[in-house]
């Protein structure tokens, strides 16, 4: 699948790329997607954020992880509250 997106990223199809990423890559990260564990989890966002470096789009890519990892605590203290 990283394949997939470095070749938008050669073709310079950046917008596809950031799609890809996002809607067939991004889905393997989900919590309810159990056949990977945390680890191969991290290598695909490790994978991902290297991508998105090659392109230069470091800050969208921290931004986007930001919000993700926003998401995921707010979800967290929902179900543990302090």
């Amino acid at each position: 699948m990283m394949k997939a997106a470095s070749v938008f990223r050669y073709q310079r199809l950046y917008a596809d790329m950031e799609g890809f990423i996002r809607e067939r890559i991004g889905k393997y990260l989900d919590d309810s997607f159990d056949q990977f564990d945390h680890f191969t989890k991290a290598l695909i966002c490790l994978n991902s954020a290297e991508v998105y470096r090659k392109v230069g789009a470091v800050y969208e890519f921290s931004h986007r992880l930001s919000l993700f990892s926003s998401f995921h605590s707010s979800q967290i203290s929902l179900i543990f509250p302090l």
